[in-house]
């Protein structure tokens, strides 16, 4: 007899395998690099309703997408591949797409706004092999608000209505799903441990490097900001092979783990 949890195992990997193929299929120039100009595709493959976001999406727009999106019940899968980019338009997205998704899949990469936006509202969250779900923080009330985090300053100018605006959305986009937004906040600051400092300085001697972002473990996700879904998240683990990794997707690619700020008291506090 068939051990059916190894079998539902290989039915999963071969899908996400098919999916991602697809995906692929559909941008090509992002296949090889997932800052290029890509979009937003439907791929019906199997049975399962799939939409793969991949590359920058910065040409879509952004109204058209929401609405095309809003047609649309459930997805099954959402793709990911992509190094983020323009806030309103990933934001909307993630707006429309809570909690109407299964299960998100990142292929090789998502980071910023697609770390921010779309890999929380998938069920189940999937991170292919090899692959790095990144954060360098995001618009929060408390890093736009001088009033609440004087020491941050807030913001000023015209984008401050914008800013603003999106901190809000994101706040309220965080507490339906449950996910607490201090991750945005511990985040932005690209604070290195002295172990991080030694490390990346060792290894890039005699150059200095400017931090990329964190690709914080599966289980501090789900401990300090109340992440769900994340058995099938692929992560290295420890500095060393997760800052290789980045490095092997691309000489500016400074991924570490977690921040300077980060500890155990810190993860307690935050989580209430």
């Amino acid at each position: 007899m068939s051990n059916p949890f190894t079998s539902t195992h290989v039915k999963t990997q071969y899908i996400h395998s098919e999916l991602i193929t697809a995906c692929r299929t559909q941008f090509p120039d992002v296949h090889n690099n997932p800052s290029d100009i890509g979009g937003i595709a439907f791929v019906p493959l199997h049975g399962v309703n799939a939409l793969c976001l991949f590359g920058s999406l910065k040409e879509v727009d952004y109204h058209e997408a929401t609405q095309s999106l809003a047609g649309i019940q459930s997805y099954s899968y959402v793709v990911v591949r992509s190094s983020g980019g323009a806030v309103q338009t990933w934001l909307s997205l993630a707006e429309i797409l809570a909690g109407r998704v299964d299960n998100v899949l990142v292929d090789e990469l998502c980071m910023s706004s697609c770390a921010n936006y779309i890999f929380p509202i998938g069920r189940k969250k999937y991170v292919s092999s090899a692959s790095l779900t990144v954060w360098h923080g995001g618009p929060t009330v408390e890093n736009t608000s001088p009033r609440i985090s004087p020491r941050s300053g807030g913001v000023s100018g015209p984008q401050k209505p914008i800013l603003q605006n999106f901190a809000q959305r994101t706040e309220n986009l965080y507490r339906w799903l449950g996910i607490n937004s201090e991750i945005l906040n511990i985040t932005s600051g690209l604070s290195l441990s002295d172990d991080a400092k030694n490390f990346i300085e060792e290894y890039n001697f005699p150059y200095k490097v400017a931090i990329s972002g964190y690709a914080i473990p599966p289980r501090v996700l789900a401990r300090c900001f109340g992440f769900t879904g994340m058995r099938g998240m692929f992560h290295l683990g420890n500095l060393d092979k997760i800052y290789k990794l980045g490095r092997s997707k691309s000489n500016d690619l400074n991924i570490i783990v977690l921040p300077a700020s980060y500890d155990a008291k810190v993860c307690r506090d935050i989580s209430h």
